[in-house]
């Protein structure tokens, strides 16, 4: 086993350049941002530099940098990700203050809505009443119907859909 125990920056260079495209391709591939991408794969090779004297360099070295850049890639994705403003708990509390505001709930929207579910089966039905009049979050769903997060969410987004384009007809057809 061969070990860089005194960090002999010459060998390192040389690992560097020998693995270096390939590393920052497999990152750029993942990442959209090419100077995130560009960063990533620095830290790639940091990461080699301070973990030198641990590897094997009788050992491939690429699947090793591979798999660092992977995990990278993962951290940086959760880092990154999205944060949803004004979720279901924002929109639910913006249409009470409108319903409170005023008397539309006998308007034709809702008349519709009614209409809408009433077209829908008994399945489809409870799952819509469980999240929005029951305020179940679909963890609680899934375990109730038996689904995966994805079939309950894509559910829900299937129905929510059905519903907008039921009430859209509905409405139309009594103006």
């Amino acid at each position: 086993m061969t070990f860089l125990r005194d960090r002999d920056l010459a060998t390192f260079e040389q690992i560097v350049a020998a693995h270096e495209t390939a590393v920052r391709a497999f990152v750029a591939v993942r990442i959209d941002d090419p100077f995130e991408a560009h960063d990533l794969a620095q830290e790639v090779f940091l990461l080699l530099w301070r973990r030198l004297e641990e590897i094997d360099l009788d050992q491939p070295l690429r699947p090793w940098l591979l798999a660092v850049a992977m995990n990278l890639v993962r951290q940086h994705r959760r880092k990154s990700r999205a944060t949803p403003i004004g979720g279901n708990d924002g929109v639910l509390e913006l249409l009470h203050d409108r319903i409170d505001s005023s008397d539309v709930v006998d308007g034709p929207v809702f008349v519709a809505l009614e209409r809408c579910l009433g077209k829908l089966d008994e399945a489809a039905r409870q799952l819509i009443r469980w999240r929005y009049e029951d305020g179940l979050v679909i963890r609680e769903i899934c375990q109730r119907v038996g689904s995966g997060h994805s079939v309950v969410t894509m559910k829900l987004h299937r129905l929510r859909s059905l519903l907008f384009d039921c009430i859209q007809t509905n409405t139309q057809e009594a103006s």
